[in-house]
């Protein structure tokens, strides 16, 4: 079937022929290339992470055999958004409209979902890749030659113009498994907002399985969606005793408290109404638990906690902040450097914020 893309796109086509990826048109006719990512089961990654199909890959009570992803992070086309190559990705979006930019697609589109980041992310890291990108003015921090084309864009944002790269441009070692048919700038570039995980008043919040697919990013019609998690693995209603939290393993009042740790209370953040300027921050690898008897499979395989304490990036960052609602932003930017990466997790931003250096990617589910 001839695939109806704008002239600048046909030298990809060839690209979406191998059943990995494909072209999908949206309810407006928009078209959109999609990775597939096929169902896997836990063991087949890590046994620590559990037995049975990755949550990824169950939506409302069904198995489904695969979702898609955009191969590239979204950019603007038409009146909405597409994953098209040689794109300035969308940016400046706060976390409500980058849900419904990509659910305004029509049946099964949604913006991608922490779960759905994770599936991906454990599948590079059990194919043995490590991708790169744009984490430092176009390059790649760890590999200067490594470069895509920079957009035209001047904004500034800490204190220099930003350097956002233009979507697939980089090489195949920025695609999550480092080849053509990849998902492509998974780490750097700008941050994307990811779905079904928050922090709220530093309480860890999760929708079950891949709901957040479904159910959509804010869930504000459908507060009973969210879920706090007990320490045995069970999901509760919010605010029952004893959730998990991310609490700073250094007691401090304000400014950057360093290590975060789950916990079930936030006893290290001694001002936490009002210091609210304090957060933690430290390396992804490092972040682990107090908790006696704490059931980690489900934190892995969402990959909340690290799946393994080495390969997973040194320097790749985890940022939390109590206070209020925090969403959940992953890959890192063109400015953070060594703490971006495939398994960077921010918890630093409310929904709201928005800025050149954030934007977003999309699912779809049949």
């Amino acid at each position: 079937m001839e695939l109806h893309l704008p002239d600048n796109y046909r030298r990809y086509v060839e690209k979406v022929s191998n059943g990995r990826n494909t072209v999908l048109y949206d309810s407006s006719g928009r078209p959109s290339i999609m990775v597939v990512i096929p169902k896997f089961q836990l063991e087949h990654i890590d046994p620590a992470l559990g037995t049975g199909v990755h949550p990824a890959f169950l939506v409302n009570g069904r198995e489904i055999d695969y979702f898609m992803v955009a191969k590239y992070k979204a950019g603007p086309f038409a009146g909405g958004v597409v994953s098209l190559p040689g794109m300035d990705p969308y940016h400046t979006v706060a976390l409500e409209e980058a849900s419904a930019l990509s659910s305004q697609k029509g049946h099964g589109w949604h913006l991608m979902t922490n779960a759905e980041w994770a599936a991906l992310a454990l599948m590079a890291w059990h194919g043995g890749q490590l991708p790169r990108g744009n984490t430092v003015g176009g390059r790649a921090h760890d590999e200067p030659n490594e470069e895509g084309e920079i957009t035209p864009d001047d904004t500034t944002e800490y204190g220099v113009s930003t350097p956002r790269t233009l979507t697939g441009t980089g090489p195949d070692s920025w695609n999550h498994d480092g080849t053509p048919f990849g998902v492509a700038d998974v780490v750097g570039n700008v941050w994307e907002w990811t779905s079904g995980l928050r922090l709220f008043e530093g309480e860890l919040q999760i929708i079950a399985n891949n709901d957040a697919a479904v159910v959509g990013a804010m869930a504000a019609e459908e507060a009973s969606a969210w879920r706090a998690i007990l320490a045995d693995g069970s999901l509760v209603d919010p605010e029952t005793d004893d959730t998990l939290k991310f609490d700073v393993v250094t007691p401090g009042d304000t400014g950057d408290l360093g290590a975060l740790k789950i916990s079930t209370d936030l006893t290290n953040f001694n001002q936490r109404k009002s210091g609210e300027d304090a957060m933690g921050a430290g390396p992804y690898q490092g972040f682990s638990s107090d908790i006696p008897g704490l059931n980690d499979q489900m934190l892995k395989a969402l990959t909340i906690l690290p799946p393994a304490s080495t390969g997973l990036g040194d320097g790749v960052g985890l940022w939390a902040r109590p206070f209020g609602e925090r969403a959940l932003l992953r890959s890192g930017d063109y400015y953070h450097a060594h703490s971006c990466g495939i398994f960077c997790f921010n918890l630093n931003y409310a929904p709201e914020n928005l800025g050149p250096h954030i934007g977003f990617r999309f699912a779809y589910i049949p």
